[in-house]
């Protein structure tokens, strides 16, 4: 599943301490599921709102996030991608 948080006036270092603190509460979940325990991952895109064109900054943000999760899930999956790879 996907959802959105809105912190505003977060700047990079700050995102990138919210992504780490929801990855690793959701880390150490488990789920049982017909007798098998199941390991929770959290992937976390994030962007800032300086990094995104003013015509239309929300989709803009959800798009960069959005590509940015991806990034973090072909990474192997629970990590944080708060800015573009280098």
């Amino acid at each position: 599943e996907e959802f959105a948080a809105i912190l505003p006036s977060v700047d990079a270092e700050g995102l990138a301490a919210v992504a780490e603190r929801i990855r690793t509460a959701g880390e150490g979940a488990r789920w049982e599921h017909e007798g098998q325990s199941l390991r929770v991952t959290v992937s976390v895109g994030g962007a800032r709102a300086d990094e995104v064109a003013n015509d239309d900054p929300m989709r803009g943000l959800l798009e960069l996030a959005d590509r940015r999760m991806y990034v973090a899930k072909r990474k192997g999956r629970n990590r944080c991608q708060t800015a573009d790879p280098t």
